[in-house]
């Protein structure tokens, strides 16, 4: 969200500019679990203060970037506690830290019963040179079971640098990301209506902004909880964030906000920059249609980017010319159910359903079995069942689902959920949302 681009990493996931971070007190929630020995080649405990270091050493090879101490001690890690990191330690290398996974806590709001706590995953590191042995898997072990046993976050969350890594430890994908591109000036439709907007200089736009957000966040679903930390975090000019980009700019409408930047550049033929947005939030279609107008309209632009749209961003409705936009669609957040019976409560149905569901879960083994889900208007629930089941399906299908954005039916149709077809056709019209979720940021 902001005008950073999203970098798509297991670790503090940045929005474009920097990492988001949460201020949140968490001295009431639990570290990211009890010691363990793991494999018995490893050592697994929590972190402490007197480790970062070290994580960011592991971190920064494993991304292969140079660290910015003054960012990342004075800005970043502040927002986390430590306790809540896992680090795995290699005893037959001195003790050296050769993984690490963090835990912060934030709040999405989930279908009709808005925001709940999640377990935010992030910082997530391996050592290149201690690749493929099994280091991730502890990692992922002592989280998911440390929020299981000490009755932590019923969901994690996290985004991913490689697709593949994550649904072995039974995260789904639930939210996507999308890229638009499209030429500049683009005309949207004569027909729509739109109102000036102004520009405004961050002090001043903060507080409107931070209005207009929550507004937003509270009725739209993936939609994450942002403390004033995160606001400054996201909204840092730090050298190490700004890259040597063109300045944030603001533009403000009373229902709505969106930031950008603009590189510029010219050709023989004139001027060709690039105005990329960060982050647009609008609670009506007046204000969204007004700052659309805004920037496919600013003087001097050739092409507006946006790299981290809406799934179901309304953009093409808007123009005269729809064909004029091209889009890029990549995963997003990527949603564990760390405790079935816990979360299947976090949210509303859209209809009513009772389905008996054979839940395969070898990670978690405390979900895996029969489950009869009771599903509806008002909430859901989830108890054992020795009813025969209606449909199997994998904790990681269920977890993409949890938002609404992927159906059980296309999940079914892809072959990955099974049953009756009756049954799964309730399933799917129960998780289902009119709208897909979004979670215009990392974490």
């Amino acid at each position: 969200m902001t005008d950073n681009t999203i970098t798509m990493t297991d670790k503090n996931v940045t929005m474009t500019d920097n990492p988001v971070t949460s201020a949140r007190d968490d001295t009431h929630l639990p570290a990211a679990g009890p010691d363990r020995s793991g494999t018995g080649r490893f050592v697994v405990r929590s972190l402490t203060a007197a480790d970062w270091p070290a994580a960011k050493a592991v971190d920064a090879a494993a991304f292969g970037y140079a660290p910015d101490d003054d960012f990342l001690d004075n800005t970043t890690l502040p927002q986390y506690d430590p306790a809540r990191f896992t680090g795995v330690l290699d005893p037959e290398l001195d003790g050296i830290l050769v993984g690490i996974g963090g835990i912060q806590s934030r709040a999405m709001t989930f279908p009709g019963h808005g925001p709940a706590p999640v377990a935010a995953v992030t910082w997530v590191a391996v050592r290149p040179d201690n690749q493929r042995r099994g280091i991730l898997r502890e990692v992922m072990t002592h989280q998911l079971h440390g929020l299981h046993d000490s009755a932590g976050e019923p969901v994690a969350i996290l985004t991913a640098s490689e697709a593949g890594i994550y649904g072995r430890f039974g995260y789904g994908l639930a939210t996507l990301r999308t890229s638009l591109e499209i030429p500049a000036p683009t005309a949207l439709r004569p027909d729509l209506p739109v109102q000036r907007v102004t520009e405004s200089a961050l002090p001043e736009a903060l507080p409107r902004m931070k209005e207009i957000h929550q507004r937003v966040r509270s009725a739209t679903v993936g939609y994450l909880d942002r403390e004033d930390v995160v606001w400054n975090n996201l909204f840092s000019e730090h050298p190490s964030v700004q890259k040597g980009r063109g300045p944030r700019r603001i533009a403000l409408h009373a229902d709505g906000y969106i930031t950008y930047r603009i590189d510029q550049a010219w050709s023989d033929r004139g001027p060709d920059s690039t105005l990329t947005v960060g982050e647009l939030c609008a609670t009506t279609p007046l204000a969204r249609a007004s700052l659309w107008q805004h920037v496919l309209s600013y003087p001097l632009v050739r092409k507006v980017c946006y790299p981290m749209a809406w799934a179901d961003e309304p953009l093409p409705e808007m123009l005269t010319n729809p064909r004029a936009l091209v889009s890029d669609v990549g995963d997003h957040i990527w949603v564990r159910l760390v405790d079935l019976d816990r979360a299947i409560g976090l949210r509303t149905y859209s209809a009513p359903a009772t389905v008996v569901v054979q839940v395969v879960d070898s990670f978690c083994p405390w979900n895996d079995g029969v489950w009869q889900l009771e599903l509806g208007l008002a909430g859901g629930s989830a108890a054992r069942s020795t009813q025969p089941a209606q449909i199997v399906a994998g904790v990681a299908d269920l977890g993409a689902a949890f938002l609404g954005g992927t159906r059980i039916a296309r999940l079914a149709a892809a072959g990955r959920v099974t049953g009756d077809p009756a049954a799964i056709s309730l399933l799917d019209a129960a998780m289902g949302t009119a709208l897909r979720p979004t979670t215009p940021e990392g974490f």
